[in-house]
């Protein structure tokens, strides 16, 4: 194929492109303004992902430590950090609630709810429960490793979803030695 063709073709589809999401934002299904502001993509299950990789969402509740309810396109969905674990503080057997999981679900509390984020998603995008499986990040820091640098989390690694693995395992070495958190004696 010429070049003069590829151009024209590619000229084609960049304008049913745009053709296309002016008349998904008409007919309510994107917000093309949303879709310009973030310099994002649409995916197919019209998530807004920047041009980062990274979907943003808001915080709609955080349930406990290591978990979160954001709204994704619109729907709630439950959030696991991938990576880390906290102690529990709404298990359904009370006796497995600690006073730990408590400050550390109090804490997570505090710095997420009702801000914006960002989730990176690895291998597996859901659980066997369902819910989304992410890194979280706020302000540009991965709140996963926020959590295990204050010594408020452990890893817990579920394979295949192990991209930051060997940093996790650094910075929980750190807040070992350290003393911190969960880790002070």
């Amino acid at each position: 194929m010429k070049k003069k063709q590829k151009k024209l073709i590619s000229g084609i589809i960049t304008g049913v492109l745009a053709l296309v999401l002016v008349v998904l934002d008409q007919a309510g299904y994107i917000d093309l303004e949303k879709y310009l502001d973030n310099n994002a993509v649409v995916t197919e299950n019209n998530a807004y992902i920047n041009v980062d990789g990274l979907t943003e969402c808001e915080v709609v509740r955080v349930v406990d430590g290591d978990t979160i309810v954001v709204d994704f396109n619109g729907k709630d969905e439950k959030v696991r950090l991938i990576g880390v674990d906290t102690p529990e503080s709404v298990h359904a057997d009370e006796t497995k609630n600690t006073k730990e999981g408590i400050l550390v679900s109090d804490y997570t509390k505090s710095k997420l709810t009702g801000k914006k984020v960002k989730l990176e998603f690895d291998v597996q995008e859901r659980d066997k429960y369902g819910r989304l499986l992410a890194y979280v990040y706020i302000d540009g820091e991965m709140y996963n490793k926020h959590l295990l640098e204050i010594g408020y989390a452990k890893i817990a690694t579920y394979p295949p979803n192990v991209k930051y693995v060997e940093d996790f395992k650094e910075i929980q070495k750190q807040a070992r030695e350290n003393k911190v958190g969960l880790w002070a004696e």
